[in-house]
């Protein structure tokens, strides 16, 4: 199992606020970071992150996909129209 590329920041509460670029977020404690940081997940870590889409099996996996597909949305957000093209249907009588 593949864990997306997290950053972190420290909540008001102590807790620590993990994110990864396709904005998928969530909250945890130091022990994680240094499970995380170690590369020491325990099943537990694995199981959870699996379930919330934070992690994948390889680049046929449904998560996968969907970090993806929401990642380029965010690189590549629709701005306004520049232009418009008209097609005429018919001749002009």
């Amino acid at each position: 199992m593949n864990v997306f590329p997290l950053k972190f920041g420290r909540l008001s509460d102590g807790n620590l606020l993990f994110t990864y670029d396709a904005g998928g977020y969530f909250k945890s404690g130091e022990d994680f970071l240094g499970r995380y940081a170690r590369d020491r997940l325990d099943d537990r870590d694995h199981e959870y992150l699996a379930q919330n889409g934070h992690s994948y099996v390889g680049v046929d996996d449904p998560s996968f996909n969907a970090f993806m597909y929401r990642w380029a949305n965010r690189l590549y957000a629709p701005v306004g129209l520049d232009y418009v093209i008209l097609v005429p249907t018919r001749a002009a009588i």
